[in-house]
């Protein structure tokens, strides 16, 4: 959740153990596929709610 009036990037750097092999999620609300790289952008005062897909 970003209560920002402008958008926010993370760093997904910190989350590299807990992620291992996962490059993809799918945003829930809009059904969008998001590559996990090395950044994700929350939009101002939005929120992003994502389901991590399992690479095995």
């Amino acid at each position: 959740m970003n209560k920002q009036h402008q958008p926010v990037t993370l760093g997904l750097a910190r989350f590299n153990e807990a992620r291992q092999q996962d490059k993809t999620a799918t945003e829930v609300i809009s059904g969008k596929t998001i590559k996990l790289d090395k950044q994700l952008s929350v939009p101002a005062r939005g929120t992003l709610v994502l389901d991590i897909v399992r690479v095995k």
